[in-house]
Order: structure tokens, then C-alpha cells, then sequence
């Protein structure tokens, strides 16, 4: 054999190994609206596109067949290949479902609420859907456009404030007082006060820590002159 032809099975072996190291990795899901009966998960078979991403290596694809996966997905590698098998319908989704809704204590008819501690949300508040349908967060005055955009609408979910102002200090007390809108009696204590206060801008959001007749007691949780 001569030094040639050497030098050339050795680039062939190399060709052949680096051929051999490329997988396909297979994701399965266990939520497939479309099909009855519930999915059991099987031994050997992965069920996350994180997971499959933590076991690949670079120049993997991994195959994600059908169904609804519930992740954040971090591709934190090179060269990865991400697709679906054949046409199979893929979701990822950052929603999760909610199941353990109760009648809400101290709250009016019909008003429901759910503990979600076990999920990981990264926001105070987010979107909620409801058979497919995105709803429109609870909120005082009611929003019966469904706009929410137009704060000049008188029904658009939003009322005249009378002097808003803060206490001195970042951890001090911030007020409102609604004008003309009579407050509900119900407990709004650890509820979201938004507004939209000055120029620039200036939004103010925090967490309500008590309420008399139509004054709003919050601290605020935006940086900014609301917070200082």
C-alpha cells in the first residue's frame, strides 16, 4: 500500500465515522387533541424537545412527531436539525392548561379563579384562552369593546384618575382615586393597579394593597418614577 492510497482510508474511515456519529432523534408527545384515549409514555422513547437537545450531539437532527409539546425549547448547540416527521402537525406552546378552576370566595357570581403555583410564569400576568379563544383579563371598569387600545372609550375598560401620587422612598405607598366610578365591594387587595399617568409614557403598574371608597392603595413594581 502506498502513502497515498494510506492517506486516502484514512479520509474514508473519517467520512464513514463522522456518517455514523449523525443521528435521528425521535420526540414523542403525550397530548394529541386530535386522537381519543389517553397516551401512555413508553420505556426508550423521549417526550420533550429539551430533552432530545441534551442528548444530541452536533449534526443530529431530531424528528418531532405530532402532537402538542409544552416546553421552552433552548437550542444550545451547533448544527442541530429541529423538524417535524413526514407531516406531522407540530405546537409548541408556552401555555399551559388549567384544570382546578373553583368559584372564587368573597368575589361576585361567576367569578372563577385557580391556583397556578406549579407552573413556571415568568410575568405576574398573562394571556388566558378558553377553548381556543383568547379572553379578556377581569378588570375594573369592565372592557365591553374588547379594545384594549382605546383608553378614551368610555368602554373600553378604563376611568378618569383624580391626582395620582407616591409617597418618597422606593419602597413607599402610591395612591389613586377613581372619578366617578364607584369602586366594587369586593376584596381587590393583591390585584394589578395599571395606569396610564403623565407624558412620556409614564405607565405606572403595581400590586394593590388596599382600597376606601374609590382610592387605590398599590405598590408599584415598574422601575422608573413610580418606584424611586
Amino acid at each position: 500500500m502506498t502513502a497515498k492510497n494510506f492517506q486516502l482510508l484514512l479520509i474514508a474511515s473519517a467520512i464513514a465515522v463522522a456518517a455514523q456519529a449523525q443521528k435521528a432523534i425521535h420526540v414523542y408527545s403525550t397530548e394529541i387533541p386530535w386522537q381519543s384515549g389517553i397516551i401512555e409514555k413508553e420505556t426508550g422513547k423521549l417526550y420533550s424537545i429539551n430533552t432530545a437537545i441534551s442528548t444530541a450531539a452536533a449534526g443530529d437532527s431530531i424528528i418531532i412527531h405530532q402532537g402538542i409539546y409544552r416546553e421552552k425549547v433552548t437550542v444550545n448547540k451547533n448544527n442541530l436539525v429541529l423538524k417535524n416527521y413526514q407531516n406531522d402537525y407540530v405546537l409548541v406552546s408556552g401555555a399551559e392548561v388549567v384544570s382546578t378552576w373553583t368559584s372564587s370566595t368573597g368575589m361576585a357570581s361567576g367569578v372563577m379563579e385557580a391556583d397556578i403555583s406549579k407552573f413556571s410564569i415568568e410575568t405576574p400576568y398573562t394571556q388566558l384562552f378558553a377553548n381556543g379563544k383568547a379572553q379578556t383579563m377581569a378588570r375594573y371598569p369592565n372592557n365591553t369593546t374588547g379594545n384594549m387600545m382605546e383608553p378614551m372609550d368610555a368602554n373600553s375598560g378604563y376611568a378618569l384618575l383624580s391626582s395620582p401620587y407616591k409617597d418618597a422612598g422606593t419602597t413607599a405607598n402610591s395612591y389613586a382615586t377613581f372619578v366617578g366610578t364607584p369602586l366594587p365591594a369586593v376584596d381587590l387587595t393583591g390585584g394589578i393597579f395599571r395606569g396610564l399617568t403623565g407624558k412620556m409614557r409614564n405607565y405606572v403598574w403595581g400590586t394593590i394593597t388596599a382600597t376606601s371608597g374609590n382610592k387605590v392603595t398599590f405598590k408599584a413594581t415598574n422601575s422608573g418614577v413610580w418606584k424611586e
